[in-house]
Formats: structure tokens, sequence, C-alpha cells
């Protein structure tokens, strides 16, 4: 007949309630697993023996960065100090040490329980019996040991893989999908998976021929940031922050002119500069050949932005004017006038236009205007309103 443990010690391994209800479900009493009698006669070595077996099967939930129920198995040390419910080991007294009872299914709770997250199954007998056989002989650690050899962190198995979290990125290019403790990085246009993020911190003795882990356990939400280079991923009592490599290359464009602005479409496959001649050149981003040369202004370029689709290129000139240039063949589609030199411009997109109609923003000397820029746009935009006059002078205008 098996022993049950004082319910005060239910929480010693507090990842193997098996005594309690998970997921709606109780737990099956279990047959005892019979511990075999070793045969060896020489010291068991506590690195070398038992940690492995821990590392399968226990340091998921009892060690220095996660330890239900106060409980680290990483040391004697840290056994002989025990948690919630005591001492974990007895020395001398392998069959009468907690640890070895709750292994092997003696007592309750199960270490570990019936379809744990983890999928780590029970010790065999031949575990045991070195188990027991280590506590026995003293439950001492290595001579000179002080370092407990990383964990080897791997992939939930395949049955555990749910999804909890996905983002997609600003530009629609990118799909992130956390599936258990990996995330997943999708091309959206394609649907090819394009890699699978890996924290080396966490997968210290992984090698290159095992998928990437990201989390210690399963990730819960994900978000990218603004301009879609970087991704947050949250799981247990953690956030972690990753960056898309830049791809960063050297583009030695044949400018005669010195050049005065610089934008790139958003698709990144158009380059414009504005040039010190007034005139601004439209580059091939992937080969630097010029594809356009745009003539009109009649005062130095300030800025030059692309519309949100790179259908279109407006350019803001001392000359007092935003001129819109259709970026397929370089021709001027429209114009808009202002009152003052133009230092600097912003284009805003409408939420939701079936033709496009972006928002122009210029900035002046000392006043910022706004008008809409459509390619037929010619007037300037909105003055600011002239001061109102007093109530005493507009009651006298009145009368």
């Amino acid at each position: 007949m098996s022993t049950r443990i004082p319910h005060a010690s239910v929480w010693l391994v507090g990842c193997w309630l098996a005594v309690t209800a998970t997921h709606g479900r109780m737990a099956i009493a279990q047959t005892p697993i019979p511990i075999a009698t070793s045969t060896r006669t020489d010291a068991v070595s506590f690195d070398r023996d038992i940690m492995p077996i821990f590392r399968k099967k226990c340091l998921a939930c009892h060690s220095s960065s996660e330890a239900y129920g106060d409980l680290v198995l990483e040391s004697p040390a840290a056994m002989l100090k025990g948690g919630d419910a005591g001492p974990a080991i007895v020395p001398k007294q392998g069959a009468a040490s907690l640890l070895l009872k709750l292994a092997s299914h003696q007592a309750e709770p199960f270490m570990p329980p019936p379809g744990n997250d983890v999928a780590a199954p029970p010790m065999t007998s031949a575990e045991l019996g070195l188990l027991k056989l280590w506590i026995d002989q003293g439950a001492t650690s290595d001579s000179g040991s002080a370092a407990i050899s990383p964990r080897d962190w791997r992939p939930l198995p395949p049955g555990i893989n749910p999804i909890y979290a996905v983002a997609i990125s600003p530009d629609g290019q990118y799909a992130a999908c956390g599936r258990a403790n990996q995330i997943f990085i999708y091309h959206v246009p394609t649907g090819q998976l394009i890699t699978r993020l890996n924290d080396p911190a966490v997968q210290l003795r992984g090698d290159d021929s095992r998928p990437g882990v990201a989390h210690l356990d399963i990730v819960q939400s994900l978000a990218f940031n603004p301009d879609g280079d970087m991704l947050a991923s949250g799981g247990f009592r953690t956030v972690k922050l990753w960056r898309r490599p830049r791809d960063v290359r050297t583009l030695n464009l044949a400018a005669a002119q010195s050049v005065t602005a610089v934008a790139t479409s958003p698709s990144g496959e158009i380059i414009a500069t504005a040039l010190a001649d007034n005139s601004i050149k439209l580059w091939n981003a992937a080969d630097g050949q010029p594809l356009a040369t745009l003539v009109g202004h009649e005062g130095p370029i300030h800025e030059v932005r692309f519309s949100h689709d790179g259908q279109r290129l407006y350019s803001a000139s001392e000359d007092r004017s935003v001129r819109v240039w259709q970026t397929l063949d370089g021709q001027l589609i429209g114009r808009i006038d202002t009152p003052a030199a133009i230092q600097a411009l912003t284009v805003l997109t409408e939420a939701v236009p079936v033709e496009p109609a972006e928002q122009v923003a210029t900035a002046e000397a000392s006043t910022v205007d706004a008008g809409t820029a459509d390619a037929s746009a010619t007037q300037a935009p909105a003055q600011p309103a002239a001061e109102s006059a007093s109530p005493s002078d507009q009651s006298a205008e009145d009368a």
C-alpha cells in the first residue's frame, strides 16, 4: 500500500500536483515503480550519474530559475535544504528520503505526474536504484564540483504545440507565430517559413541539427514595432526583443551634383535624390542604374517623399512649390504653390482611400500649412486665418 504524504507537503513539488484536478481531471492512482538494487561498487557521481537524470525529468520545475515549492535539485546542498516540506533527501537513508518516495510513486504527489507539460517520463527502476545508492553513499557532491552542467533545452514535443500568439508586421510582409516555446517567422506573400528564432542563452547546449528554442515556456504574446524591424515576445515572466538583421548595402550613385535630399520608396526598389542643380534623379536600388531625371524646380530642393504606394514622389523647394511626380515615367502630374520657401515636407495618407489622396504638410519660415495633393492638384494649402477683429471692432462694423 502506498503512503500518503501530509497535505502540507503537496507544495514540495508544485509542478507535480497529481493529486489535484488538472484540466478538469483527477490523477489516477499508479502502481509504485520498483527500485532496482544496484550492483555498483564504485562511488556514484552526482554530476556524471545523477544530474543527467534530473536534467531530463526534474529541473524544468526545480531549478534556481524556476523552483516550485521552493525546491531546487541542482546540488546536494540545495536538496538538503529542501523546500516547503523540508529536506528532499536524508544522507545514507535513501529509503527514508522524500525525493525517492515521490519519484518511485510510493507517495503523492508523484514525480513527474502523468501528462506533464514537458513530457518528462517517470524514472526507471534502474535510475531509482542509482538515486537510492547515491543517497545511501552519503549524497555527496563531486570533489571540486561547483557549477552544474547547463540544461539541454529543446522544443516542446509535437503533441504540445499550441499557438497562443500571432503578429503581422506593419508592412504586411512578415507573420510571426508562437508555437509552443518556439517562434516561427513566415513570408506572407509566399507563405514560406523564413526562420525559427533561437535564443542562445536558452539553448546552451544546442547543436545545428535542432530547431531553435526561443523561450523556456509557451510563447503567450507577440507584437511588432511600428517600423516592423523589431519583434517583442512574451512568455512566463519574460519579455524578449528580437531585431531583424539589416541588409546594409553601399550603393555608389554617379551623381554629378551635391545631394540635398534623399528618399527610398516603400518597396525599397527606387531611390530618389535631389541634386544641387534643382533636379531629381530616380535610381534602381538593385543595381544603382538611373531610371529618370525630374526637372522643373527653380530653386534648391530641401525634401523628397514617396507616396504610400510608391507611385508618386513629392518634392519641396525654395521656389515656393511642392511638385508631384509620377515615378513610373518621371512625369510632372501636380503642383502645389505656397506663399514662402519650403524647408520640410511630410505626406500623410487617409486611412481607407479608394483613390489615395495624400495630405501634404509643408514647413516654411514660421508657419506650417496643410493641403490635399491629388494627381491634378495645383492649389496652395490653406493659409492660417487672419487675426479676428476685437469684439468692439466687430460691433462697430455691424453697427
